[in-house]
């Protein structure tokens, strides 16, 4: 395994489920990960990169198996696991966490909304993915509502409501809830071209959410690593993997990582 570093991110060139292999058990506070999606095709970016995203189901559901197995072992008793995929095999991820976790351990999901690109007329648009969340321990999950965005009240903004004889004001925000409106523009100085990039914003409010500063946030699907700028700026220590070699050519020139 090739290893990168800069300060307390790295950043390690192997495959997901031999990389977590090779982690201590109960060490991570949040793993937070964007998997292939199995899209059935070659998936693209701009700068050149590209990778295969059709796997045969069963090579998918065992690949994903192994990874459940892992993460079960390596996050912590208060941590999270969050993963980030499409409506193609969102279902299956969560019956094969389920089996592996437990389906009492999966203790949410958030649906992330994109307005970028053309939404087409042939069929009804598919302009969301869906990130989903399982809990080691769902009484003792770190959580902190406070870290989530705040999103425009509706209907109507500010609301007065009357209960048991009070009298309540809401203001024209509140928190976010289950659905996230997060598009990366293809301008965004954040782009670096590497297919299916993700904005930095959202790895940034689950990892403020469901860790303490310096916590350890892993990522064993890497891809453009944009989980390890998120704990950059968040002040989170963080494990990256990858199996691509393009991704990790990436990776080091985006978080300026040396070779160790």
């Amino acid at each position: 395994m090739s290893l990168y570093r800069r300060g307390d991110i790295t950043l390690v060139h192997a495959e997901a489920t031999e990389f977590l292999r090779e982690l201590p058990a109960a060490c991570v506070s949040l793993l937070v990960t964007d998997p292939p999606w199995n899209t059935g095709g070659v998936r693209r970016g701009a700068n050149g990169c590209a990778y295969d995203d059709a796997l045969p189901v069963a090579d998918y559901e065992a690949l994903m198996t192994a990874f459940f197995e892992e993460t079960f072992r390596v996050i912590e008793p208060s941590g999270t696991l969050a993963v980030w995929a499409d409506y193609r095999f969102i279902p299956y991820l969560a019956v094969w966490g389920d089996r592996v976790w437990g389906a009492q351990r999966r203790v949410g999901e958030i649906i992330v909304e994109s307005l970028l690109g053309n939404p087409g007329k042939a069929r009804w648009p598919v302009k969301h993915s869906t990130i989903l969340l399982f809990a080691r321990t769902p009484d003792r999950q770190r959580f902190d509502h406070a870290a989530l965005p705040d999103v425009p009240r509706r209907p109507g903004g500010a609301v007065r409501r009357e209960s048991n004889g009070k009298a309540y004001t809401y203001g024209t925000e509140k928190k976010a809830a289950s659905v996230l409106s997060a598009t990366l523009s293809n301008t965004d100085p954040q782009r670096v071209g590497y297919p299916d990039q993700k904005p930095e914003w959202v790895y940034e409010t689950l990892i403020r959410a469901f860790t303490l500063p310096g916590a350890l946030v892993a990522d064993p699907f890497a891809g453009s690593g944009t989980c390890g700028a998120a704990c950059e700026s968040t002040g989170r220590a963080c494990l990256l993997a990858d199996r691509s070699s393009q991704a990790i050519e990436t990776v080091t020139k985006r978080l300026r990582l040396t070779e160790v």
